[in-house]
């Protein structure tokens, strides 16, 4: 078989390997358009794309991060006399007459950290000292309008005309309070905390004597008209549970929400006045503000006062808003309840405008990370992420979440189902890949199998030839150099042929070393090559043309190998 030939062999045998692995990969996307279909064929578990939490967990990640805020304001209000006209809809003000009022309040809230180095976000309306302003105005207001006011029937409920009444009532406060307010003058001294969650006081007053003292870096003036209720908070303190804020995608109507506060409604006794309520729900509509800036989120989550300020968040525990407010008082008494909350885009622009830089802590980036390490059961990878997580201000952080996730991790090393090593990741693969990749395995093995059986095949005929050409010209040295009788169908005698066999040989020799893909046969044997294929076409048989070959002078052996070659080539 010629050079060529077994090129041609090897060709093929590279088309075909090419030919599995286009059908490989033809088959994987396949796999990755019609997962669903194919799922089955292959592999036997579908791991989703990226981590999704359970709810507990969600809790586990963001329960740190949500903090109780005390703000007391005290001091007294100059407020002029007025009276209301619910007709016209205004307050008429007199300034010679003034109402000195005592200012005495305690409001409670909830907030989100929002960055370790301590800023922590909630609303205006749980922060700013200017609250303390509107409810002593707005406690004035209401007395002067209920004073002559008789809200209940013979059955106890309020008239229909009462009722409208009070609705003027009302609208008449949106438009008059703020300059009833403006038009009176306040001394007022206000303290803010973020209490201390690991305080083991067990009622209020022995809990607001420690805690960390805050400072309002911004607080949105007119949050009452534009509804841009925000307050940053600063305490002086480090490595705080920081949460995320994701403010790229709008939660659309009907996404599973979270929101983290501490509603007074769940107060069971003074005791747990540290412990946050978590509380799922849903987006139910997206409501346009007063001045149509933004849209508040609507939600069905159970909140109530004392939430004010705590995050809604989505169910990777980033914040995607503030809890704000609910539905009035009036309107739950007849049977609804939703909540508010500002979305995201606009607490980061409140941060903008502070200069504040929000970043997720050590807490949550290292819990997150476990947890995923751990749902890949790689157990030292997450008892490191874990220990990390405790990179936190002491009072800030929840051991006991940490201790529940390392003793899984723990179980699940003595039980020797822990990931570790990449022997262990390797027969964990092996347990999840389907019948098809052990498909292209078993031909890709076969097909390489067979292509090594054919080109030891191949180079052992190519040394067969080689070793035929070798002896032709050993046997042409043995020949006398003498005359000789003439070859059958030439005039080449064969003591000439044997007189330039031994520098053909050695030329031969040569150009093999030079060029291995070709055949190289000294003058002599050509000659001799070309009678019998010559003889062949004649119809003569091979043990005639054998004979004449060896009463030419050429010995049996290489009468035989030139009566192979002839063949051959």
């Amino acid at each position: 078989m010629s050079i060529r030939a077994y090129k041609k062999i090897l060709l093929i045998l590279a088309l075909f390997s090419l030919m599995i692995g286009v059908t490989a990969g033809m088959l994987d996307t396949l796999k990755r358009r019609q997962e669903a279909y194919f799922a089955a064929l292959f592999s036997k578990t579908k791991e989703p794309e990226g981590i999704s939490l359970t709810e507990e967990e969600v809790a586990d990640l963001t329960k740190s991060s949500v903090v109780r805020i005390y703000h007391k304001i005290t001091g007294e209000a100059k407020i002029p006399s007025f009276t209301i006209d619910l007709d016209a809809l205004e307050i008429k003000i007199d300034q010679r007459k003034i109402r000195t009022v005592p200012i005495d309040y305690e409001i409670m809230g909830s907030g989100v950290i929002v960055s370790p180095s301590g800023f922590i976000a909630t609303n205006a309306h749980v922060a700013s000292p200017e609250m303390g302003k509107f409810l002593s105005v707005l406690e004035v207001f209401s007395i002067e309008f209920f004073k002559d006011s008789f809200f209940q029937t013979a059955d106890g409920e309020p008239s229909a005309a009462e009722q409208a009444r009070f609705e003027r009532a009302e609208k008449l406060a949106e438009k008059e309070l703020k300059r009833l307010v403006e038009e009176s003058s306040f001394d007022i001294v206000d303290e803010l905390k973020i209490l201390d969650p690991s305080s083991k006081a067990e009622n209020l007053e022995d809990i607001t004597k420690g805690g960390f003292p805050a400072q309002a870096v911004y607080t949105e003036q007119d949050y009452i008209e534009n509804d841009r209720d925000i307050s940053i908070l600063k305490i002086e303190e480090s490595r705080l549970p920081a949460l995320p804020i994701e403010t790229r995608t709008e939660l659309p109507i009907g996404r599973t929400v979270f929101a983290f506060g501490f509603p007074a409604t769940a107060e069971v006794h003074k005791k747990d006045l540290l412990q946050a309520s978590f509380t799922r729900g849903i987006i139910n509509a997206l409501k346009s503000t007063e001045m149509g800036e933004f849209k508040l989120y609507q939600l069905d989550a159970k909140i109530s006062q004392g939430s004010s300020g705590g995050p809604l968040l989505d169910e990777k525990g980033n914040i995607k808003g503030l809890i704000t407010s609910q539905t009035s008082e009036f309107e739950q008494e007849r049977g609804d309840n939703f909540a508010f909350a500002i979305p995201s885009p606009i607490v980061k622009d409140a941060l903008d405008a502070a200069s504040i830089e929000p970043a997720a802590g050590a807490f949550y980036q290292n819990l997150l990370s476990g947890i995923e390490s751990l749902r890949q059961k790689r157990c030292k990878v997450a008892l490191t992420k874990f220990e990390a997580a405790r990179d936190t201000h002491g009072a800030f952080l929840a051991s006991d979440t940490l201790g529940k996730y390392i003793a899984a991790c723990e179980r699940l090393i003595e039980s020797g189902k822990s990931i570790d090593s990449r022997f262990d990741e390797t027969i964990e693969f092996l347990k999840t890949v389907g019948p098809l990749f052990w498909l292209i395995i078993g031909v890709v093995l076969i097909g390489g199998a067979l292509g090594i059986i054919v080109i030891a095949v191949l180079k052992r005929r190519v040394r067969h030839t080689e070793e035929s050409a070798a002896g032709l010209s050993q046997s042409a040295d043995d020949t006398p150099k003498g005359g000789g009788t003439s070859l059958p169908g030439g005039g080449i005698t064969r003591g000439n042929l044997a007189h330039e066999r031994k520098p053909a040989y050695t030329a031969f020799l040569t150009k093999r070393q030079e060029q291995k893909e070709e055949t190289v046969h000294t003058e002599a044997e050509l000659e001799a090559i070309k009678y019998a294929k010559t003889e062949l076409k004649a119809g003569y048989k091979e043990d005639q043309i054998i004979e004449a070959l060896k009463a030419s002078g050429w010995q049996e052996e290489a009468a035989e190998k030139i009566m192979l070659l002839a063949k051959v080539e």
